[in-house]
């Protein structure tokens, strides 16, 4: 057996102050502070990663009455639903148009569908059916439409597990 090399008091000193700086950054990480939601079980890590890079994020610093103002109550970050996907919170789209849409972790489109709501109560709730045959890791994107080309835009997106 290989014996360890010796360190210098200097060394060790400062292995010690990293490692304990290391312990309480994966302390403060791994900490439940109601933050953002745990994964059920069965979410593997790779749920939370499962949407690519936001071409179009949404503002998060809008006011309810601006518009591209949206929060959303469900879906949650890393959660599991079945068919139909309810899509509710608060959101002020242009004209009150908006889509969901729902992507496998290749990004082929699983299900999509537009909708519109009034503007006069920031209030919406929305169903989306679905139909896959296994359970899969998702992404599911709250958008709008951009009147120049129909592009997705103003993207919020959750990564969550779908089941049959």
């Amino acid at each position: 057996m290989t014996a360890l090399p010796r360190l210098t008091p200097h060394v060790s000193h400062a292995f010690v102050a990293a490692a304990a700086t290391l312990a309480l950054l994966s302390a403060a990480c791994s900490s439940d502070s109601g933050g953002s939601p745990k994964p059920q079980p069965g979410v593997t890590p790779g749920a939370l990663s499962v949407c690519a890079p936001n071409p179009s994020p949404a503002a998060t610093n809008l006011k309810v009455t601006d518009f591209g103002y949206r929060e959303l109550d469900q879906p949650k970050q890393g959660q599991t639903y079945r068919s139909p996907l309810m899509v509710t919170g608060k959101a002020n789209p242009f004209e009150g148009a908006f889509s969901v849409t729902v992507f496998d972790a290749s990004g082929k489109q699983i299900a999509a569908q537009n909708y519109h709501k009034d503007n006069q109560k920031p209030e919406f709730a929305v169903s989306l059916p679905f139909t896959i045959g296994s359970p899969m890791q998702a992404c599911v994107w709250v958008h709008e439409r951009s009147g120049k080309d129909g592009s997705p835009t103003n993207i919020t997106q959750v990564p969550v597990q779908l089941t049959p």
